[in-house]
């Protein structure tokens, strides 16, 4: 049976996530309402069919409407065209970095990678990390796994679920780039 520990982002997260006697972190943003089987479409897809097994899962996060937020849709890297047909057989696609408003981590990949850092990063310290970890293991996105964000949610927590990420081609940001994103992040908020 796997286990799962549910981890609302914030200060105290990553040491709950390493303290959590779990094989995944569910890290669900504040506000944040999954739908009925949003945890058992991320838990299918920890099942590898014929693949390594994936160190992160990231599902959909939508707003009432039903619009998908910026961090749920990105490019998606290059992969063999026979790895695509298994990935869409599955209704899966790769990722190349997700945000903690509703994500599944594999437990051991904190032991392998360390916590993000959110002294460097800040608010964009969950981005760096996954793109970190999935540069070398698997993650995918699992389309049909939808967390609705409240309305409710602050406008921080939005700001962080909805970051427009451009990652640079090493998959990694200075920290000017990081400062770029949280400036367009607030821009676009402004409007």
């Amino acid at each position: 049976m796997t286990s799962v520990a549910t981890i609302r982002p914030g200060p105290d997260a990553y040491r709950q996530a390493l303290a959590a006697d779990a094989d995944w972190i569910w890290f669900l943003a504040a506000g944040g309402r999954p739908r009925g089987d949003a945890l058992e479409h991320l838990l299918t897809a920890t099942r590898a069919e014929d693949g390594a097994s994936p160190a992160i899962l990231a599902g959909l996060l939508v707003d009432e409407r039903g619009v998908a937020l910026d961090d749920s849709l990105q490019p998606a890297p290059r992969i063999d065209p026979r790895e695509a047909v298994r990935l869409v057989r599955r209704r899966l696609l790769p990722l190349r970095s997700a945000g903690f408003g509703h994500c599944l981590v594999e437990r051991a990949a904190f032991s392998r990678h360390g916590v993000p850092n959110d002294s460097r990063f800040g608010a964009f310290a969950a981005q760096e990390w996954t793109a970190r970890v999935l540069r070398g293991e698997p993650g995918y996105l699992v389309a049909e796994s939808v967390v609705v964000l409240a309305g409710g949610a602050s406008g921080m927590e939005r700001a962080s679920v909805r970051a427009a990420v451009r990652m640079l081609p090493t998959g990694t940001w200075t920290r000017g780039e990081a400062a770029r994103v949280l400036a367009a992040s607030v821009m676009r908020r402004r409007r």
